[in-house]
């Protein structure tokens, strides 16, 4: 019997995928700014991702209301919720110690949506309303189509008119926007519809490692080596290609290297196995080393320059050591912190910046160091509930990655975010970079759970 056109399982499907599609879409209606400048950290925003938050809670409980099944919990569920509690609890005591309670309470309740939210894609995907593949592909297919925004943006030096998307206005007098100096002219650094360079190459990274995954997901038929299967990897390919290209084209070497951890883990987990599947990793990597040859190649006469500029000197790496260094002077000052949300408006107060040579006011930002951004306004009480959330959700899902490939494409994922937590603090502090990281980790916990599927009579 056909399938009718509309069904309760198509409509959770699409609203699931659309969600995580639309990750890097950062639109926000302003309501009202706890400091002057309305800034991103110091403005309360709704944010275009609320309403499809909403829209994903309300198919989701329809779903569970209908269905007949019960779902089975992910691996460790119990104590990885419990870890979670407690950090969270440990993150609303942080609120009272902070100068500006309003600022801090609001963030915190920020991060309570961002958890929701990896919590409801998680939820999904174990409750078969959304399958790994799909949210993989629903990464894949919107790091192609930023990709293609940032080379765009790159190009004309401008913004390419997605505003209702999130994206910045930016014109080549724009003060302030990220750029790279290449012989003396200056070029946009690709945005995409984010706020930062850095949080696209990001976002991009998390799109290239879900594009790998895919490749895997195609089944092998040598009898026909020009047939449907050839193409959907030829047209994988093609979507690598144009990703690492917008990689490339963010310069972000923060990226390029948290990119390249991810990758490496996800190649680590791969040539694990034995038999065919290392067989498939082997074409994969080489297909993978020439598609960064190429782009890397073609782009050489911008990307030496940024590479050659990695030393201490460099601002952006020598302000990085002065922000770590702030925040390792606020953990030993308070070792309860000093509220969430409120570690620039602390240092500000305290004039820590001036202290360590840091004058202009634009550069009055978070540490870049999730690790020491979380410990200096949650305290190190928080930072090591952190850490035990992790490694509770981390740890038991080892050993399966080394057989189950959702599950060791997720770790390589969240590895990529850790690392990329060591030199940025937009995972903590910036909407579409919390989303980022609390849907990875639902990703990593729904990876590998069985899926009992929709029932097909409750779900229509």
């Amino acid at each position: 019997m056909k399938e009718p056109f509309f069904t309760l399982r198509k409509a959770a499907q699409w609203i699931a995928f659309l969600f995580v599609f639309s990750i890097p879409f950062t639109t926000k209606k302003f309501i009202l700014p706890f400091a002057p400048g309305a800034s991103e950290t110091t403005t309360v925003f709704l944010y275009g991702m609320d309403i499809g938050l909403v829209a994903l809670f309300g198919i989701l409980l329809w779903v569970r209301l209908r269905r007949k099944r019960s779902v089975p919990a992910p691996r460790g569920a119990k104590s990885i919720s419990l870890a979670l509690a407690a950090f969270l609890f440990a993150g609303l005591v942080s609120v009272a110690f902070s100068a500006s309670f309003a600022l801090s309470l609001y963030t915190w309740v920020r991060l309570l949506v961002a958890i929701v939210s990896g919590a409801l894609v998680s939820y999904a995907i174990v409750s078969g309303a959304l399958s790994f593949d799909a949210a993989a592909l629903a990464l894949g297919f919107s790091a192609v189509f930023q990709s293609v925004v940032g080379f765009l943006q790159f190009t004309s030096g401008a913004s390419v008119g997605l505003q209702v998307l999130g994206e910045s206005v930016i014109t080549p007098a724009t003060a302030g926007v990220a750029r790279v100096t290449i012989q003396g002219t200056p070029f946009l650094r690709a945005y995409g519809t984010m706020q930062h360079a850095n949080i696209l190459a990001g976002f991009l990274g998390l799109g290239l490692i879900a594009l790998l995954y895919l490749w895997f997901r195609i089944p092998e038929r040598r009898r026909r080596p020009f047939g449907t299967e050839f193409l959907r990897r030829s047209a994988l390919a093609f979507g690598m290609f144009i990703v690492v290209f917008g990689l490339v084209l963010t310069f972000s070497r923060s990226g390029w290297i948290s990119t390249a951890a991810g990758a490496l883990c996800f190649f680590g987990f791969a040539f694990a196995e034995k038999g065919k599947d290392r067989t498939n990793a082997a074409h994969l990597l080489a297909v993978s080393v020439a598609i960064v040859i190429l782009s890397v190649v073609v782009m050489w006469w911008a990307v030496a320059p940024r590479v050659a500029s990695l030393t201490a000197e460099d601002p952006s790496v020598n302000y990085r050591l002065r922000y770590d260094l702030m925040g390792i002077q606020i953990v030993e000052q308070r070792p309860q912190g000093v509220g969430i949300g409120d570690q620039v408006g602390y240092s500000t107060a305290l004039h820590s910046y001036q202290k360590l040579g840091i004058t202009r006011p634009i550069d009055w930002q978070p540490i870049h160091n999730l690790y020491l951004l979380v410990a200096s306004e949650t305290g190190i009480i928080g930072l090591a509930l952190f850490l035990v959330f992790l490694g509770l959700l981390v740890i038991p899902r080892l050993y399966p990655a080394l057989r189950e490939k959702d599950v060791a494409s997720a770790l390589a994922l969240l590895a990529l975010l850790l690392v990329f937590g060591l030199f940025d603090h937009f995972l903590w502090t910036l909407e579409s970079g919390r989303l980022m990281l609390w849907v990875t980790l639902g990703l990593v916990l729904a990876a590998g759970a069985s899926r009992p599927g929709l029932a097909d009579g409750a779900a229509r």
